[in-house]
């Protein structure tokens, strides 16, 4: 958790210092997600989208996910607003421990592919808003190890997932994004740096 933390606090204050240097500026009537645009983003998800076993005897933890995802916009003008395509990369682990001191953790790794549909209809009351919805393609890779029945395996497998979320722009480069949807989590909060 403290590595994780390290990481975030990092990503945060390389993303600050691009802000405070950047050069540039998107247009009032602009929308908030145009072709061409680049948004990097990281966040933490809570509310795993995997189920494991449990019982009240055994104690356990779950580790917020960890995503970094990446949107481009694509075509403009599509209906009411615009398409991105991009992708995800996640991590997420859960950790149980046996009241014998055994223990068992699943860890999972998301590689992801995203299409989103931003809308653009209320750029000319608020450009810094992106509402968007989307859907998500990609390979689950699932490590299991119980040191009490001295099992471990692994296994890759397809998975699809439906999101919907928003951006808010504090500035024409920083927003900060919540999501809720299938993937890695059910809730994710983060923030985005946009290219343009």
């Amino acid at each position: 958790m403290k590595k994780i933390t390290a990481i975030l606090g990092a990503v945060s204050l390389t993303v600050l210092a691009t802000i405070v240097h950047a050069q540039g500026k998107k247009g009032e009537s602009d929308a908030a997600f145009e072709r061409g645009d680049k948004v990097f983003g990281v966040g933490l998800g809570v509310g795993t989208a995997y189920t494991y076993y449990g019982s009240h005897s055994y104690s356990y933890s779950v580790l917020p996910a960890l995503a970094l995802t990446y949107d481009q916009g694509l075509i403009d003008k599509v209906g009411p607003g615009n398409i991105g395509i991009g992708g995800m990369v996640a991590w997420q682990q859960t950790n149980y421990k046996y009241g014998n001191g055994d223990k068992a953790n699943w860890t999972n790794f998301y590689l992801g592919i995203r299409g989103t549909y931003h809308l653009t209809i209320l750029k000319e009351k608020n450009n810094h808003f992106d509402p968007y919805g989307g859907a998500s393609f990609g390979m689950r890779v699932m490590n299991y190890n119980d040191t009490r029945y001295n099992e471990s395996y692994h296994t890759t497998y397809p998975t699809i997932g439906l999101f919907v979320g928003a951006r808010y722009y504090f500035t024409p480069l920083f927003a900060a994004f919540a999501e809720v949807g299938y993937d890695v989590a059910v809730l994710k909060l983060g923030v985005n740096l946009r290219i343009k």
